[in-house]
């Protein structure tokens, strides 16, 4: 993740002050990344454990909060270690700060302004949205996504979160200018019932025209099984783990094993199992 970092050193991502000099190692080139991901969220996380050859990891950077025109970013306050080989990239949560209003285009844009600003400290390759869209909101939020893409330099990957129903029986992606969409098979709600049984007759995909990925918790055996058998998770482009109370070295190899990981050795087996 930190060029120029010694492995061990400890990130203390809580703002400006604390970030200066620090770049993300993003996976510019998919085909030479992990296809593991771990996603480091809003807690402390040592991860100096993790194999750069075997996962990436994709960090909580902090909540952009949407006003009616205005955009405020909170950054991390939790600590990250990473060996210095890792891959990594940060992670931009989206919430409305009126969430029964509609959000308006002057938000959305001080919103890509304030990621590119982020990105100027920041350098990364990739990012990733994590945003709940709700349905009035999709048509500003695909205009917020193409006008990110066309400000962000052009070599800079833009991956989203997407829930589960939007790759299943509820597409509306299908315009969306970005490199990845992760459907979050987890944490489903009342959609769970729908989401599963759809899972069962179909595979995920968004309709974009960017690579299919799945997102998983650790702790959601069932779904993960469902998962397993029906080849999503062979069939996801990359894999990301998520861990509601962050990682230890044993839950890491949990989601190691839960994934046909190690992926070092396991990268060509699934390749084949993508392709039947």
């Amino acid at each position: 993740m930190v060029t120029g970092l010694t492995m061990g050193l400890l990130l203390t991502l809580t703002g400006c002050s604390h970030f200066t000099g620090l770049s993300s190692k993003s996976a510019g080139d998919r085909d030479k990344s992990p296809r593991l991901v771990i996603w480091s969220w809003e807690h402390d996380d040592n991860l100096r454990f993790v194999d750069p050859k075997e996962a990436a990891v994709a960090f909580y950077a902090g909540t952009i909060t949407l006003g009616r025109e205005t955009a405020t970013l909170q950054r991390r306050k939790n600590f990250l270690r990473l060996n210095e080989k890792t891959v990594s990239f940060p992670v931009f949560r989206i919430e409305p700060a009126h969430p029964t209003e509609l959000i308006s285009d002057a938000a959305f844009e001080r919103a890509a302004e304030t990621i590119v600003e982020y990105l100027q400290q920041h350098p990364s390759r990739e990012i990733q949205i994590d945003f709940d869209a709700g349905k009035r909101d999709r048509e500003a939020y695909l205009k917020f996504l193409h006008s990110l893409k066309s400000e962000l330099p052009p070599q800079t990957s833009i991956s989203i979160t997407a829930l589960g129903s939007w790759c299943l029986y509820d597409k509306w992606l299908e315009p969306a200018q970005v490199n990845e969409t992760v459907a979050m098979m987890f944490s489903l709600g009342k959609d769970s019932k729908d989401t599963l049984a759809a899972l069962a007759r179909t595979p995920l995909d968004s309709g974009a025209r960017c690579a299919q990925s799945v997102g998983i918790a650790l702790n959601e055996r069932q779904t993960n099984t469902l998962l397993s058998e029906h080849s999503s998770l062979a069939r996801a482009s990359r894999v990301y783990a998520f861990r509601p109370l962050g990682w230890t070295r044993s839950r890491y190899k949990e989601i190691l094993a839960a994934t046909g990981q190690p992926a070092v050795n396991k990268l060509e087996e699934l390749e084949e199992v993508k392709q039947q």
